[in-house]
């Protein structure tokens, strides 16, 4: 979750079935939603909670457990470094809760954030992330940023300004038998 401007954001994903035997669960279809009273109410509303968001803003599993990229509080301690003061940055591992295989980050811009539009939305495709060049529509063509096979959960990042530095908290499970 995060503040902008005094809205607030959440990601919503669904969560697919966890097997006994197997130390992975995935998640898939991001949707983006809002709050303008303070969490009382949230929009877009899924249809129903048997079949929640049934065009989800991000289908699939690509990008399918974000997390926002957090640069003060109500994003008002966003800073030019990474263009922070233009962009809001999330996190996504490749579609799991737990013991995902790599990470992606996508951007959007701060005055389209509320239009809660897959569209608005950009991802890094490698190099100077600042040149607006190196990043692309498409979460599929994007390029990892770190990978480190079954060991990268949804991941916590928060920029740290003394340092010019982020610090990125995520987990896994080691992989059991339940059997």
């Amino acid at each position: 979750i995060i503040s902008v401007n005094g809205v607030l954001y959440a990601w919503v994903v669904r969560q697919g079935t966890y097997y006994l035997g197997d130390s992975r669960s995935p998640n898939d279809s991001a949707q983006l939603i809002k709050s303008t009273n303070h969490g009382v109410t949230w929009t877009p509303q899924p249809p129903s909670t048997a079949n929640p968001y049934v065009s989800p803003m991000f289908p699939g599993a690509t990008f399918g457990s974000p997390a926002f990229i957090q640069f003060g509080q109500d994003y008002q301690g966003n800073t030019t470094a990474f263009n922070a003061n233009t962009y809001v940055y999330a996190i996504s591992n490749d579609g799991w809760w737990n013991n995902g295989d790599t990470y992606i980050i996508g951007r959007v811009l701060i005055s389209a954030i509320g239009n809660l539009s897959a569209s608005d939305w950009s991802f890094y495709t490698g190099g100077d992330g600042m040149s607006g060049a190196n990043w692309t529509s498409s979460p599929a063509s994007a390029v990892s940023i770190i990978s480190n096979t079954t060991k990268l959960g949804t991941a916590g990042v928060q920029y740290l300004p003394a340092s010019n530095r982020f610090l990125l908290l995520t987990w896994y499970y080691p992989w059991v038998n339940f059997a």
